[in-house]
């Protein structure tokens, strides 16, 4: 089955399409495959007022936008809390923060990848993420296998709770756990200063973007390992 949409504001020709695939298996297994377009910058805009605008909102080619994160959003129960993943870590981190974040095994909580920043944001990221599991407390949930690395986070707050927050005490955990899985992420900056912008070549600027991956059903018989090595003829 394949499923075309198009997002944008309600105001605003300029948007993202994307096509996403799916392809269900007997098993159980979900093979997802999605190809999203980021639009140049919106027509809307006059070359003349985008020349007005800072730098740290424009890439490196003042003509184009970039914007945060090219992924999908996953809403799961609650109940799968426990975390487990291949990837960078155990600390977060981002595409221009990773070199001290070695690549292993890890183990987790959705709880636990909360970082109190004062003020608050989004948080608890990984880089090159070859696989990653959401269990309970019984060991059963959902893994995540991707075809090339993600970036993810799993928290218990939505990107709309921690932007609206002004102040940790203001924000209310969920009941479920917000997975994102990213093709792309940009940087976080601040080199020598939070004020510092993100370097250009960990921006995310206009283009197509195709990622795939596989969500597989778990039980605790299962060696995450083993399970993610599997592959099935016509997966993608």
């Amino acid at each position: 089955m394949t499923v075309h949409s198009r997002i944008c504001a309600p105001d605003q020709q300029a948007g993202f399409d994307s096509e996403i695939t799916y392809r269900v298996f007997g098993n159980g297994e979900i093979s997802i495959s999605n190809t999203v377009t980021v639009d140049e910058r919106p027509p809307s805009v006059p070359p003349a007022e985008l020349e007005s605008l800072p730098p740290e909102l424009l890439g490196k080619d003042r003509r184009k936008y970039f914007v945060p994160r090219v992924g999908v959003e996953l809403n799961l129960p609650g109940a799968l809390e426990n975390l487990t993943w291949y990837g960078r870590g155990p600390h977060e981190n981002y595409v221009d923060r990773k070199i001290g974040a070695a690549v292993g095994h890890y183990q987790s909580t959705a709880t636990e990848q909360f970082t109190p920043y004062v003020y608050p944001s989004e948080c608890g990221g990984h880089e090159d993420t070859r696989w990653l599991a959401l269990t309970d407390q019984a060991g059963n949930g959902l893994m995540v296998v991707g075809l090339d690395n993600l970036h993810f986070d799993a928290l218990h707050y939505s990107i709309r709770d921690l932007a609206e927050a002004k102040h940790i005490v203001a924000l209310q955990p969920r009941d479920d756990v917000i997975l994102h899985l990213d093709a792309r992420h940009m940087g976080v900056g601040g080199d020598d200063g939070w004020w510092s912008p993100v370097h250009p070549e960990f921006l995310v600027y206009p283009g197509i973007y195709r990622f795939a991956y596989k969500l597989k059903p778990i039980t605790k018989q299962d060696d995450l390992s083993d399970v993610a090595r599997i592959k099935i003829e016509g997966e993608f």
